[in-house]
């Protein structure tokens, strides 16, 4: 873990990686994303009550799991940010239920394989960035 010492203060900081930075970036805009996208959601599947779809209450439910998940992720998007401890094992927790989310997605509300696929792409990327040694010991694992 790299250190580096405030001159004008005397206080040892931690220096965040740059990964780290990114992986903050992309958990707020997440967050963002996910919050608007799960009200979306939860709209589309309330007015397709009326229609009689048998999906109609899978929709729903991806809708409320996937806006669950957005204040999390602007949680952890803040922990990253700050390099508090939790955040890595909260991260891993986000990015490996972001895949379960993705497999009940294509498998009981009809959403395409290829429209998750980038958003498992990137959570597997991230749980292996997570778990490489120099990462872990930054939050201190």
């Amino acid at each position: 873990m790299q250190e580096r010492m405030n001159e004008h203060f005397g206080v040892t900081m931690r220096v965040r990686p740059m990964g780290i930075t990114v992986l903050a970036v992309l958990a707020l805009v997440t967050g963002i994303l996910s919050l608007v996208s799960g009200l979306a959601l939860l709209g589309v599947g309330g007015l397709a009550i009326f229609g009689g779809n048998s999906t109609t209450g899978n929709v729903l439910a991806l809708g409320a799991l996937t806006f669950a998940l957005s204040p999390v992720s602007l949680g952890i998007g803040y922990g990253f940010w700050a390099m508090k401890p939790w955040a890595w094992a909260a991260g891993l927790a986000l990015y490996c239920a972001s895949i379960g989310v993705s497999v009940f997605a294509v498998l009981l509300a009809g959403v395409s394989l290829i429209s998750v696929s980038v958003q498992v792409a990137v959570a597997v990327a991230v749980i292996v960035y997570l778990v490489q040694p120099r990462i872990r010991s930054t939050f201190g694992r």
